[in-house]
Parts: C-alpha cells; structure tokens; sequence
C-alpha cells in the first residue's frame, strides 16, 4: 500500500492527501477537510500553523467585509444628514415667504427715530401682533457657531421699523432716510444691540457628524462670510411690491461675519453703525460647502435667488462632491 493510501484510509472523513510532511496544507484544501470532519493522520491533527492560517485569513474577510458595509452605512448617513439639512433650509424660506416668526420670548418693540427699533426685555404679553410700530422683515441664519460640537447654526429673526424717518409712510428701503434699519431680534455684546434682551433666536445641529469648512457669496470663493439671510422685500412708496398672500424674498448677507464666531458677534454685525452703516448685503447666491464627518465627501449647499417675480424667489440646490472642500 502506497504511503498516499495509508494516509487517506487513515482519516476517511477528508479524501484530500497531506502535502510533504511539515507543509502546511493550503487554506482550500484545509477548509474542505474541516468541512468533512477534520484531516487527522494517524496519532496527529491539524498543525498550529494550519489552525492559525484558517484563522487570520478568516479575520482579514471578516474586518474587510465590516470595512465594506460601515462605508456604505456612512456615506448613507452622509446623504441623509446632508439631504436633511437642505430640506431645513428651504424650510426656513418657506416660513420666511409665509411670514412665521417663531418667538421664544416676550419683548416690547417701539420704533426708533432714524435708528433701529429698540426692544425691550419683557416677563408678559407683547408677542407678535402686539407691536404696531415694527415689522418682521426676515431671517439671518448664522454657520459654524464658534466653539460647538456638533456644529451649531443660530436663526435670528430681523426686526425693523414700520414707518421711515418722516414717522408718516411705510419704510421702503432698509437703511436712509425711508428705511427700516433692521436688526437681530437677540443680545449682542453692548446696550444699543440690546445686551439684555432675552433673545427669540433659534438653535439647531448639523447632524451626523456634518460641519460646515468653507462660505462665500458669488462666485468668488475669496468672497468669505458666515451668514445668509431671507428679507421679505418691502413695499415701494406707491404701495406696489407685495404678492398677494405672501412676500417676495431678496437674498442677503452681513458684511464683516465669517464662521467661527459667537452669536454676539453676529448681533453685533447686523445692527446698523456697529460694524458699518449698511450691514445687510444683497447678493445673488451664498454658497455654503459641509464636510462628512466619517466619508471622505462634502455637499455644496447654494442658496440663489430666483426669478423676482415669484413669490419665494429663493432656492436651494445640493451637489454633493468627492473630498471634503467642495
């Protein structure tokens, strides 16, 4: 009987021969033989090299396979968090066209001569509708609120005066002599941008690990800033400019803001003669570029305005891009 046969009748269960004695058998060949109840020879078993082989390449399939399906779960979790967040943002237009203000907080508005309305902190009543000498014009959306983990974006109401500086026709402009001088409806860092009031600004987090890199208005990325607001535009001195039922909405940014500031920074910025005397900004577009925090993507959220004469003329489209710098 050949030594070949001697080995094979030895372990019925697995046909396969071993290799030269003291060669390991290779990983199918030991698998096949497990499957059949094991290669044994006479007195012996599987050697510890073979056990250790069947093992580690078992663990490399295993890592590689959970490496592949938490990949996919992240770049999903990435989609959905970013497509969240440009649901949000249309949200906010939306509300901002139909003239929703969410106020948290009771304060008492009155106007203010060739200056903004001043606000005053208040325990009871006053809430809107309560304050005929002002307006909600719209909203100023702050990014990356320095210092927060997950990222925090900060909502501020805009408020300003109903009547011009001639205390007897509507306001029509933003700033001048026929303007509204608007300002955040929260506590900046000194008494003219109301340091005590207690604001009816809003929070939300970026989900999902997102965090927004980079934001510029145009189409000059060198064009930085940390803000985007929705302005319903006002009606021109012979009553005109209103769309029946909602406002037009004009694309705005504040002048000296970048990411990573606190909010009374940005209070600080909206408010007329603090930073400069016309702090509202109207752009075209304001792009806003987020970073996955777990794939190696990012979304390009750009917030544009539309054809003037529809009555949300602001949209916001999404292109996701490869890297994280959009």
């Amino acid at each position: 009987m050949s030594t070949l046969q001697a080995q094979t009748l030895a372990n019925p269960k697995c046909n396969l021969p071993k290799i030269t004695s003291g060669v390991p058998l290779m990983l199918p060949a030991i698998l096949v033989c497990m499957k059949q109840g094991g290669y044994r020879e006479v007195g012996g078993g599987f050697t510890l090299v073979e056990t250790m082989i069947v093992l580690a390449v078992t663990g490399v399939l295993f890592v590689s396979a959970a490496v592949l399906i938490n990949g996919k779960q992240n770049r999903t979790q990435f989609t959905t968090a970013i497509n969240g967040f440009q649901q949000q943002m249309q949200q906010l237009v939306n509300e901002t066209a139909n003239g929703f203000y969410p106020q948290k907080t009771a304060f008492s508005c009155s106007r203010g001569a060739s200056a903004p309305p001043l606000l005053t902190a208040q325990a009871l009543g006053d809430h809107q509708g309560q304050n005929p000498d002002c307006i909600f014009m719209g909203k100023v959306i702050q990014f990356a609120v320095i210092g927060t983990d997950p990222q925090l974006y900060t909502i501020f109401p805009i408020i300003g005066n109903r009547l011009d500086t001639t205390n007897a026709t509507e306001a029509s402009t933003l700033y001048g002599t026929t303007g509204a001088f608007p300002e955040a409806a929260a506590a900046g860092s000194s008494a003219l941008t109301n340091s005590s009031l207690q604001g009816a600004e809003t929070t939300s987090n970026l989900a999902q690990g997102l965090r927004v890199v980079s934001m510029w208005y145009g189409t000059n990325t060198a064009n930085t800033t940390g803000t985007v607001g929705f302005l319903s535009t006002l009606p021109s001195p012979d009553g005109s400019g209103v769309v029946s039922g909602s406002q037009h909405l004009a694309l705005y940014t504040v002048a000296s803001t970048a990411l990573n500031q606190t909010k009374a920074q940005i209070v600080d910025a909206i408010y007329p003669g603090v930073v400069t005397s016309q702090p509202l900004v109207a752009v075209n577009s304001v792009s806003v570029c987020l970073a996955s925090g777990s794939t190696n993507q990012s979304g390009l959220i750009t917030i544009g305005a539309n054809d003037a004469s529809a009555a949300t003329s602001v949209a916001i489209n999404l292109s996701i891009k490869a890297g994280q710098v959009c």
